[in-house]
């Protein structure tokens, strides 16, 4: 400090040097684009209802805060590069939306543009892409086990194998085989599936059945789950008689799910677990 007064305001008329660089950890945004230059994202399976409570709620929410994140996209070229089949689904649009298909159902409801991340390097490959898409929507908690199954099916396309897909999905094989079975399900099931009225434990192997029996499959064993719920050894516990049959245990429960008997309880685990899985089920059980 010398003391030296500094003239604030012959500092405010000095001109900017005109070498001055933005800081480096410093980026430019992306304007918003209209969102009819985005086009929705084909190989999405979320189900996506416009006239949904969730599109209601995040489309107040952009009007109360605006668009808080902005949607990923890739460019129309780098998408047909490697997805050419979906030329004519995705019309003249400029860009193909990754993520924040909700959100681009919601601004376009309020006419409003949209806020966009360009990232052409998630079209490096098909597996790639697919993965990004499937990435967002397994982290929602309102994804349902059918938008998932029909989401892993195209992974384990484009990956070329079970084991690939549950690598690049993070997850096991034995996942990704109950997820796939899922498809193989009547659309009854499947729609059970969708709306919560089925717990997915009860449907796991229900594949293995052939198709117009899984309905009634599935009924029998909700109505004996039912009865076993309903079961009270205290409801007789001042009668005579035979003592009252106790609660099914978890155990027990799975085993008759699965067939009841060992070679039928055999050909369910064969049916979703692969054969290390199964190996290492034998060796516990031997212990």
């Amino acid at each position: 400090m010398t003391g030296k007064r500094v003239d604030l305001a012959a500092l405010a008329d000095e001109p900017r040097l005109a070498d001055a660089r933005v800081p480096r950890f410093a980026t430019q945004g992306q304007a918003p684009v209209p969102v009819d230059q985005v086009a929705p994202n084909p190989l999405n399976t979320r189900i996506i209802d416009p006239s949904s409570p969730k599109i209601t709620e995040i489309r107040n929410s952009i009007e109360m805060r605006g668009q808080l994140q902005s949607c990923t996209v890739v460019h129309r070229k780098a998408f047909l590069a490697i997805f050419s089949e979906y030329e004519s689904a995705i019309g003249v649009a400029p860009f193909v939306q990754v993520t924040g298909g909700r959100r681009r159902v919601a601004l376009q409801q309020l006419g409003k543009p949209i806020d966009i991340s360009i990232k052409d390097e998630l079209a490096a490959s098909r597996e790639e892409f697919v993965g990004a898409t499937a990435a967002e929507n397994f982290d929602r908690e309102d994804y349902d086990a059918m938008e998932e199954a029909f989401a892993v099916q195209l992974m384990v396309k484009e990956a070329g194998s079970t084991a690939a897909a549950a690598s690049r999905l993070n997850r096991t094989k034995t996942w990704v085989i109950q997820r796939t079975n899922l498809l193989k399900l009547e659309p009854k099931v499947q729609q059970m599936i969708r709306e919560a009225k089925v717990p997915l434990r009860d449907v796991r192997s229900l594949h293995t059945h052939p198709s117009g029996k899984q309905v009634a499959v599935l009924r029998a064993l909700l109505a004996q789950k039912k009865a076993d719920d309903d079961a009270d050894p205290t409801d007789n516990e001042d009668q005579p008689g035979p003592v009252p049959r106790p609660r099914a245990t978890a155990a027990a429960s799975a085993v008759r799910r699965l067939g009841g008997t060992p070679p039928k309880i055999a050909e369910s685990l064969r049916s979703v677990l692969s054969p290390e899985e199964l190996h290492t089920l034998s060796d516990l059980l031997r212990q």
